[in-house]
């Protein structure tokens, strides 16, 4: 019977033939394809070897011009103390003048300088950041062969470290000993360069066919330091490529744009001349702008806000034989206007100055980032901590100016901020609000007579100039003008919100007011303590200070100085209050007080505890559970301080002090200003709780005593600028805003206060002058005309 087998399968002799062949026509595709991606790679890293070679030789060439093949100095001409370094010395049969050297770059073994300032190698000079892409500088594995008397690239052999993916053919880490294979073996072959220690070499030699550029002119670059820090790039040139170079000159990061796309980053944009790029480094009133926002583009290092940083623009091209061409180098800070290095016997310290809002917003750690301990080096390699800041020119938040911080940098960056960011990059004020700068550190913060104005700031914390002050402190010579502040749930004071410390924390000629005529625009509130220059003291030495602004507390202590104060001192200081034809301001009848509490108010201190208060003053009136025309309550030692403030308390209130246990010497009230229509005629209230107390006593208590206490106009009154129009009217001369008054009763000087410490100190600035309104019934009783 014959079988018929043409329905059934194959055999298991067929099959196994039928795999074989298989396994044969794959393994010749795989062979095929392998060598493919062999030749691929090949062609791919050549041409990366042409654009190493190009761009070395062009800098090599221009380097060679400015005389830094000597690689014995900095890079700001400064002499450095490594010994020269040219490379390795090559032995290739080609060099028969011993002229021959050759460097290995890998990342085990980086020659890279991590010093900026310093060139450690020629390859700093043939490859600095941003010649190529950091991806192929930093990232692949390299030998570059010259003739440093010609200065003169010879060849460029190019691999990647390691093994890629089993997708594509694995790399070669170049070392040392690699470049004498090479040289010793047929390197022009494309088969042994494509299977060179089983991975792929990429190889470029010779400027033959190399086309020429034509001569590149150097860009223009201009540093603005100012609200926003941003640089402005002009390329003059229509071919090649421009890079704006950044360099932290403490980390060593390092970022390299490309101006020829605006639109790669929001940092750039469109300048307003034809042909130039802004590069926007550090702006707080936007997300992601901040300088703490720059990321690096150099590996495991990262830039540290409130260093300096070197700003360099570099025209190149790494298609042809060309210069390159430099703007040259600039440094300046990344947060302040400068770090000024002030020495003083062996030690040295470093002293950010401010000279914009923006400088002084980053103070905060919160907005900024700032690395007080960090950013600077010492020669010996270690940390230099940043203490100190001086403030260099007056500052204005948002006025009808130009020069306002508002305008300023709507004017530059193209939009009006709408608050302050903080360096996580989210709003932490409200629209066009200042946010009040809390440092983390001990801060001494030196204003230098200069003025801050039109500051407003609505906070849920701690508010002010200054949200909170970090202990021993300080803060000096300084006058504030027009703010408005408003914590929600915390302090509020026009210079800082909360000023408590273990150790003292110094407040020195420190002046707030406002400047206009109508006296009660500029407010002061705060949901605990509320004053007008310190929501909340402890520990705190104030001196030679002032304040003259509406004051509330809506659940705690208000003053006119300083809202709470527990410890320290009070000297030479007043507060200045608001009135309207030398009475204190009255509406339907009823007044208005300067300071108003929910707990105690007084017309310099709300609840002063014990601290002691000296040749100090207050001409506010006050209204509180416990008030005081002086302070609403205290236990501290009071000498030669006076009041002339109207006062209302609920539950206990005196001319002087609504409650005092403290001591008091050669004190005084107005007690006319207080006048209680009693059952038959009328009496004036006492001074403590509407008592007497020793050692304070009524300044009006006849006209003799007045004239005596307030002097005459033969003697040396001091100036006053007052906002009342009947007080220039009666006293002064001049016209408003600037017209100026006699003051008619003793200044903080005349109570017998020292302000100068010496006979040539030039350091007081402010508290000479009276800032406020006062109460005039000698207008009308002593002297009525």
């Amino acid at each position: 019977m014959k079988i018929n087998r043409n329905n059934q399968g194959f055999t298991l002799a067929e099959m196994l033939i039928v795999v074989a062949i298989t396994v044969i026509l794959m393994g010749a595709a795989f062979v095929g394809v392998q060598g493919y991606q062999r030749s691929t790679t090949r062609l791919e890293f050549d041409t990366i070897a042409k654009e190493i070679f190009i761009a070395a030789q062009n800098h090599l060439t221009t380097a060679q011009s400015q005389g830094y093949l000597q690689l014995d100095s900095k890079t700001d001409g400064s002499k450095k103390s490594t010994d020269k370094a040219f490379g390795l010395e090559g032995d290739s049969a080609a060099d028969t003048n011993g002229d021959e050297r050759y460097f290995v770059y890998n990342k085990t073994s980086s020659p890279y300088s991590t010093d900026p300032q310093e060139v450690q190698s020629v390859l700093d000079l043939m490859l600095p950041f941003g010649a190529i892409d950091e991806t192929v500088r930093a990232g692949g594995t390299y030998i570059i062969r010259y003739q440093p008397s010609s200065g003169r690239v010879l060849d460029v052999f190019y691999s990647l470290p390691g093994k890629s993916s089993m997708l594509t053919v694995s790399g070669v880490e170049l070392v040392g000993g690699d470049y004498k294979t090479l040289m010793s073996s047929d390197y022009t072959d494309q088969g042994f360069r494509e299977r060179y220690k089983g991975g792929v070499v990429g190889w470029y030699g010779g400027e033959a066919g190399l086309p020429i550029g034509t001569r590149l002119n150097d860009p223009e670059m201009t540093v603005h330091n100012e609200e926003v820090l941003w640089v402005e790039v002009k390329n003059n040139n229509t071919k090649g490529s421009c890079k704006l170079i950044v360099t932290g000159a403490t980390s060593g990061a390092q970022k390299a744009f490309d101006l020829s796309d605006v639109a790669t980053t929001d940092r750039m944009k469109d300048g307003s001349v034809t042909g130039t790029v802004k590069v926007i480094l550090d702006d707080i009133t936007t997300s992601l702008l901040h300088f703490a926002d720059l990321a690096s583009d150099v590996e495991n290092k990262s830039f540290i806000p409130g260093e300096n940083v070197i700003i360099e623009a570099v025209a190149y091209n790494n298609d042809a034989l060309s210069n390159v061409a430099y703007s040259g180098k600039k440094t300046t800070n990344s947060l302040f206007a400068d770090l000024e290095v002030k020495k003083e016997n062996a030690s040295e310290e470093h002293i950010a100055l401010i000279e914009n809002f923006r400088h002084f917003e980053n103070l905060d750690k919160t907005v900024s980032g700032f690395q007080h301990d960090r950013a600077v080096k010492k020669q010996d390699g270690t940390a230099e901590t940043i203490g100190k800041a001086e403030q260099i020119r007056d500052l204005d938040w948002n006025s009808e100016t130009a020069d306002s911080f508002i305008k300023a940098v709507a004017a530059i960056n193209g939009h009006t901020p709408a608050g302050v960011y903080g360096a996580n990059n989210l709003a932490v004020t409200e629209g066009g609000c200042f946010y009040p700068v809390s440092p983390v550190f001990t801060l001494s913060y030196r204003g230098q007579g200069h003025k801050i104005s039109n500051v407003t700031a609505n906070h849920s914390g701690a508010a002010g100039l200054f949200g909170v002050l970090a202990d021993e402190s300080e803060v000096k010579d300084l006058e504030l003008i027009d703010f408005r502040i408003t914590s929600s749930s915390g302090n509020a004071g026009a210079l800082v919100g909360t000023a408590e410390g273990d150790n003292t924390i110094e407040i020195t000629n420190v002046v707030a007011h406002n400047k206009s005529i109508s006296g009660i625009d500029s407010t002061i509130s705060g949901a605990v303590s509320a004053g007008g220059l310190i929501g909340a003291a402890a520990n705190c030495t104030v001196s030679k200070c002032g304040a003259a602004l509406v004051v509330t507390s809506t659940g705690g202590d208000a003053g006119g100085l300083i809202g709470t104060s527990a410890g320290g001192t009070v000297t030479a200081s007043y507060s200045g209050g608001h009135t309207n034809n030398a009475k204190y301001y009255t509406e339907a009848g009823e007044p208005i007080y300067n300071v108003t509490a929910a707990g105690s108010a007084g017309g310099l201190i709300g609840d002063a505890g014990d601290t002691g208060i000296s040749y100090s003053y207050s001409t506010c009136s006050a209204t509180g559970a416990t008030a005081g025309g002086f302070v609403g309550e205290g236990s501290g030692t009071m000498t030669s301080c006076y009041c002339t403030g109207l006062v209302s308390g609920s539950t206990g209130k005196g001319a002087f002090s609504g409650s005092l246990t403290g001591t008091a010497t050669d004190c005084r009230y107005f007690e006319m200003i207080n006048e209680l229509k009693g059952t038959v005629g009328y009496t004036y209230l006492e001074a403590v709780n509407n008592a007497e107390y020793n050692g304070i006593t009524a300044l009006d208590e006849s006209i003799a005593a007045y004239q005596t206490f307030s002097g005459s106009p033969e003697n040396d009154w001091k100036t006053a600028f007052p906002y009342d129009t009947v007080l220039t009217d009666y006293y002064g001369s001049g016209t408003a805003p600037n017209r100026t008054s006699r003051f008619n009763m003793k200044t903080v000087e005349q109570l017998g206060a020292t302000l100068k410490e010496t006979d040539t100190d030039t350091s007081v600035y402010l508290v000479e002058d009276h800032f406020g309104d006062w109460p005039a019934p000698e207008i009308l009783v002593v002297n009525p005309s």
